[in-house]
């Protein structure tokens, strides 16, 4: 039910600042039975970018959730964001930015798993740095808080606050999210709208986006309204899918070598493997003589040099970070 208001063009206060509605229409929820107005702000996009770049500014990070329904938008809504911020970003270093330029580089910025993520933030160049963590209902669902894919990516997330990058999300829902990021790190959460009614703009299927955020005192979030985008262009669009799936074939391959007859019991045996590896190494540390810690843990010489080996590779620090 769409009411014709008056009030377009007039200005209202957000938690970005006072904007200017650009649309607006009534939505009657049946449960309350009430009427709320949906304000569309034509310069939404631009406000929130700037509002995250004063929040790296001010000594915090940005997650940011993306969320919505299959084809709402959500990769064309993070790609259009990512490219605007660091846009913003080489404008406030009084840098020249050509009409058309692009910055978002799916190679170095572009993951989908938790360890990809891991090895991408130790390569951020700033404190402006932007990744974007598509499908991220795999690895950071709160049905699966206790799995080793989510206390990493806690562990990122932990990493990325004190080094103030931004990290967008892309998930199905909000809901469904770890309860530490769902409750505590999110910052921003954007709803790609699939298909919605205003009073001139008249139903716009595609590209409309509504903004919450997140009070810092009370820890609520607050309604700031909603806002277009722009659709992908064709081109990264070719790019982005060669990237996509890519990383959904390596998940398949990955599954069905846990699947696999003797997998459970191959993957024991690396652990423990590794965890001796770092005994030997610690005992070595320690100044314990070699033919002690091989006599202790009854190995051989030769078994010692390949733990060594193990040990001094790195592999095991790497993957406890």
């Amino acid at each position: 039910m769409i009411v014709k208001t008056s009030e377009i063009g007039d200005y209202r206060p957000t938690p970005l600042g006072a904007l200017q509605v650009a649309d607006k229409n009534f939505k009657y929820y049946a449960n309350s039975r009430k009427f709320y107005t949906q304000y569309l702000y034509g310069d939404l996009l631009v406000k929130l970018i700037r509002h995250m770049h004063n929040n790296i500014e001010d000594d915090f990070d940005n997650i940011v959730v993306v969320d919505g329904i299959e084809g709402s938008g959500k990769s064309s809504f993070t790609w259009s964001a990512a490219e605007v911020y660091q846009a913003y970003k080489h404008v406030q270093a009084g840098e020249t930015v050509a009409p058309g330029q692009r910055f978002f580089d799916f190679e170095k910025q572009l993951t989908y798993t938790a360890n990809e993520l891991r090895d991408k933030l130790r390569n951020g160049d700033d404190k402006h740095s932007v990744f974007w963590l598509d499908e991220a209902y795999d690895i950071a669902n709160k049905r699966e808080w206790q799995s080793e894919k989510n206390q990493i990516m806690v562990k990122n997330l932990v990493k990325m606050r004190s080094r103030h990058w931004t990290l967008f999300m892309d998930v199905p829902r909000l809901e469904d999210m770890d309860v530490y990021i769902r409750e505590h790190r999110a910052r921003y959460w954007i709803t790609c709208e699939y298909g919605m009614q205003f009073d001139n703009l008249g139903y716009v299927p595609r590209g409309i986006f509504h903004l919450r955020v997140r009070d810092r005192k009370t820890g609520r979030w607050v309604d700031s309204g909603y806002g277009q985008y722009p659709d992908m262009p064709s081109d990264v669009k070719k790019v982005y899918r060669q990237y996509k799936e890519a990383s959904q074939d390596k998940d398949l391959q990955e599954s069905a070598e846990k699947e696999a007859p003797g997998a459970k019991y191959k993957s024991k045996y690396e652990n423990e493997r590794k965890r001796l590896a770092k005994t030997v190494q610690m005992l070595r540390n320690m100044g314990i003589p070699i033919d002690r810690i091989c006599d202790d843990l009854k190995i051989t010489r030769k078994q010692y040099q390949h733990l060594m080996e193990l040990a001094n590779s790195g592999t095991i620090n790497e993957e406890e970070e």
